[in-house]
């Protein structure tokens, strides 16, 4: 089974503004079988983004098919064990960085001791343990960038979506980051 199927995927926004909407992604197929990685490139406007959001539910498919784990994307099954990383995150200040990957793992229904079990790991892995406890408002674009892949990593995903997972972050920062990946 693919972890990932797409047949003919469209999206298109309907404005108001242009007759027809504008279309950010035209009959799009693809399948991505387990253990595989693989990279979405394309230059900015050309639908990666929306791609990843039709695949995790978050915006309807216009036409076409999708499947995430033999799941179609409106099932919440399809998210359970997928991880996300967005572009454009906005983590909500107030928390710490070990407080964004409890709530996160909370949201999977995670039990408590395998949320802190991995929290560990998982800051340990991104090179975040001694700032677990600062709140991430002080925390930098690259430090943002590595709590954001430990949260999303904190389901023990089968399939995992990093949308610009570099983006912002320095040279050294980037190539910590990619170690990880």
């Amino acid at each position: 089974m693919n972890v990932v199927t797409v047949n003919e995927l469209t999206k298109v926004y309907h404005t108001g503004m242009k007759k027809g909407g504008i279309t950010a992604l035209d009959s799009v197929s693809l399948h991505i079988e387990p253990g595989e990685i693989f990279g979405l490139l394309g230059p900015n406007g050309a639908g990666k983004t929306t791609l990843f959001k039709l695949l995790l539910g978050i915006s309807s498919i216009t036409s076409g098919e999708a499947t995430l784990l033999g799941n179609t994307p409106s099932n919440p099954k399809s998210r359970m064990k997928i991880g996300y990383l967005p572009e454009n995150h906005r983590f909500p200040e107030h928390l710490t960085g070990l407080g964004l990957i409890t709530l996160t793992g909370r949201m999977y229904n995670l039990k408590e001791d395998v949320i802190a079990q991995r929290a560990d790991e998982l800051l340990e892995t991104v090179d975040m343990t001694k700032w677990a406890d600062t709140k991430m408002k002080k925390y930098s674009k690259g430090m943002l960038q590595r709590v954001g892949l430990a949260q999303s990593m904190i389901n023990d995903p089968e399939v995992l979506f990093l949308d610009e997972p570099t983006d912002g972050v320095d040279p050294v920062g980037r190539a910590e980051i990619k170690k990880v990946m």
